[in-house]
């Protein structure tokens, strides 16, 4: 009804070209290559990995649906012939959406220029979605706005009759102007075109729910910890006093006969060792099932920890050979010693500070070594600042004439 005052308000002859949004071959050109393809690769059984959709929020940023990532060994996006490596960088399993990003940027700058409010749509609205069901990428779909539903403690979907398929899932849902209003998630099987999609504003929070969740499952693990600490001064406190109950009953032994003293002490042996073994299994119990969390949650962060480490590797071997070429080694060298050098570089690469920390034995080639470091400076380094600190901003290298 606001709306349609506002309308009447202005005048007709006074909308805007906006207001009757753009051409479906206008829509596409603007957002497609906003659209990528995402992979979830799963190592031990190729055949059950997953492929859906994946929409650029900013350069090297990509959203999508968490379940088509799950229990994935490998991430990575991909857009027409460029594909990269993908960590995550936020989840929100409750709410079905993720944030990857490509370690590679190139190709994947084209971000979404707006996001609108699930609170200024409404029903019958025309949309379109853009995404890569049944893995053809970049495939359009028209259709209209059906429901927003109110889903209990998720809040409100939008539920579209634009056609979807397996593989749809991350894609985007814009409006007639090319404005995202959507995450493309799932379906329902039991009817025909019944499709919904996740608001797209819910892309807004998800930083500030990921650092709730994390900081939940760290309080998680404190608790299971403090738990752990008081079954164990339980068990001991039962040992104390399975010990004090023991040297009472010895104290009266004096007053029995020999042969009741031993078969007491038969009795109370057995029973004490009965308990002991009850202890004992429900120790174990609790160990394997401690151990099988921390099995699970590793294996489910082991995908991102083997890329990065990989793209690390790949960074550390650019610097060694930057650096080796431009070595000029003395001619009175013998064998092949080892010099190791500390250098301290600015996240774009310049050598900021370069500090021997063992000799080769041979004062020309340690020189030799320490102007080549010099001479390659700036050194190739990643962009990503996180990659940087932690891999980079100091770094131990190892030089042999021979190598």
């Amino acid at each position: 009804m606001c709306i349609l005052r506002y309308y009447v308000a202005i005048g007709i002859s006074s909308l805007s070209l906006q207001a009757f949004g753009l051409e479906p071959d206008q829509l596409y050109e603007k957002v497609s290559p906003s659209i990528v393809v995402v992979v979830g690769y799963k190592t031990a059984n190729p055949d059950s990995s997953k492929q859906g959709s994946g929409v650029i929020i900013s350069p090297g940023q990509v959203v999508t649906n968490c379940h088509v990532i799950e229990g994935a060994d490998l991430i990575y996006v991909k857009r027409e012939k460029l594909s990269s490596v993908a960590v995550i960088r936020f989840q929100d399993p409750e709410r079905d959406l993720c944030q990857l990003s490509a370690l590679n940027k190139v190709g994947f700058q084209k971000a979404i220029t707006s996001v609108i409010s699930v609170s200024e749509l409404r029903v019958g609205q025309k949309v379109y979605a853009i995404g890569a069901p049944q893995g053809l990428d970049l495939t359009l779909s028209d259709g209209l706005i059906s429901s927003l539903r109110s889903i209990e403690d998720i809040g409100t979907v939008i539920q579209t009759n634009a056609p979807m398929s397996p593989g749809s899932s991350g894609g985007g849902l814009f409006d007639s102007n090319g404005r995202l209003i959507g995450i493309t998630s799932f379906q329902s099987n039991r009817g025909q075109n019944l499709n919904f999609a996740i608001p797209a504003e819910w892309i807004l929070e998800l930083p500030s729910r990921y650092v709730e969740h994390e900081e939940l499952k760290h309080k998680g693990k404190d608790r299971r910890k403090a738990e752990g600490q008081r079954n164990e001064e339980q068990k001991s406190a039962e040992r104390e006093k399975l010990r004090q109950e023991e040297e009472a009953r010895r104290a009266q032994e004096p007053k029995r006969t020999e042969e009741q003293r031993r078969a007491e002490e038969d009795r109370q042996e057995e029973e004490r060792k009965q308990r002991v073994i009850a202890m004992e299994r429900e120790r174990q119990q609790q160990e394997a099932a401690r151990k099988q969390r921390e099995f699970e949650e590793g294996k489910r962060s082991s995908g991102p920890r083997v890329a990065q480490q990989k793209l690390i590797d790949d960074w550390r071997l650019r610097i060694q050979t930057k650096i080796r070429d431009r070595i000029v080694v003395p001619g009175n060298i013998s064998g092949n010693p080892e010099a190791r050098f500390e250098v301290l570089l600015l996240p774009g690469g310049e050598v900021l500070k370069t500090e021997l920390k063992k000799s080769s034995g041979n004062r020309a080639y340690d020189a030799a070594v320490e102007r080549a470091i010099a001479r390659a400076s700036p050194l190739p380094v990643p962009t990503e600042s996180d990659l940087f600190q932690e891999g980079f901003r100091e770094l131990n290298l190892v030089f042999r004439p021979k190598d």
